[in-house]
């Protein structure tokens, strides 16, 4: 039973492949297959029995949903128009130019899930300052409250749906998610207070996402451009399709150890694709080691 995902995961990939789908080599849940006379092409992304197949080939689309009911039986559920898959849901304009990705259904469901056993949260802005963990930092002996104890006792199952959210569209939590799972084994009391933070967060802003946009996006308009304006070793940088920014802070004194945490950010087209916040394992001497 255990492999049972793993054998699933070889029979779909030897029968997309048979039908002339390319397995990506990058992402292995991954396939597609591209007309080069006609230009039309599908892509087909799998997880586990959950499949997502889009594409502008709607002759091979329905061919292979035919082979598929041949392959695997008539019980299978097909959803022609999809708006949401694995938790994300997906918006796009009329003219199609830019795609919007948030996990607003996800986060629903955790606070109906938290809340049958925690007093309500109430909305709270961000980003957090050191001042906002003041008092957890200097009185960690302080006894916890109803709140702090009941999310205690579901810490695990909480930081984890978060830490989903965190990496598929929500990096705005990525730093204080991180900060939250260093107790993931035996949370303190500090641990709690960033996550009744980051949840208060959450509650009024659970519509931020990811936004493709076909056009010019904020990053090109007010970073990069900018840049390649000011400084002439960076006059082609405007020009590039991809852009990567990355920084760390130093001497961080919400860590005993006053350790720093990098971060960075990769933009392709001026879309947001990747990202990434972790505390230092070491202390750094310097800004410049940090």
């Amino acid at each position: 039973l255990a492999s049972s995902p793993h054998l699933f995961s070889k029979l779909l990939s030897a029968f997309l492949t048979k039908l002339g789908l390319e397995r990506s080599r990058t992402d292995c849940t991954m396939f597609t297959k591209h007309d080069q006379h006609t230009g039309k092409w599908v892509i087909v992304t799998a997880f586990v029995d959950d499949l997502l197949i889009c594409g502008t080939d709607d002759t091979f689309q329905a061919t292979l949903k035919d082979a598929m009911i041949q392959r695997f039986g008539t019980d299978l559920t097909w959803t022609e128009k999809v708006k949401s898959f694995l938790g994300l849901h997906c918006t796009q304009t009329a003219d199609n130019h830019r795609i919007t990705v948030t996990a607003r259904y996800k986060i629903d469901d955790l606070f109906k899930r938290i809340n049958s056993s925690v007093s309500q949260f109430h909305g709270a802005p961000a980003p957090w300052s050191a001042n906002d963990f003041k008092d957890a930092h200097e009185r960690p002996e302080t006894p916890l409250t109803t709140r702090q104890l009941a999310l205690k006792r579901q810490f695990r199952t909480v930081t984890g749906i978060l830490i989903y959210v965190a990496i598929t569209v929500r990096p705005d939590i990525a730093t204080i998610l991180n900060r939250c799972c260093q107790g993931a084994a035996d949370p303190k009391r500090l641990h709690l207070v960033w996550l009744e933070k980051l949840l208060g967060y959450l509650h009024s802003h659970r519509d931020v996402g990811l936004i493709f946009d076909g056009h010019s996006t904020a990053v090109i308009k007010d970073v990069v451009h900018p840049l390649s304006q000011r400084y002439a070793e960076l006059s082609e940088l405007s020009t590039l399709p991809y852009h990567c920014f990355s920084d760390a802070n130093f001497a961080d004194i919400t860590d005993p150890r006053l350790r720093s945490t990098s971060g960075y950010c990769v933009y392709v087209f001026g879309s947001l694709v990747a990202w990434h916040s972790k505390r230092q394992t070491v202390t750094a001497k310097s800004t410049l080691e940090a």
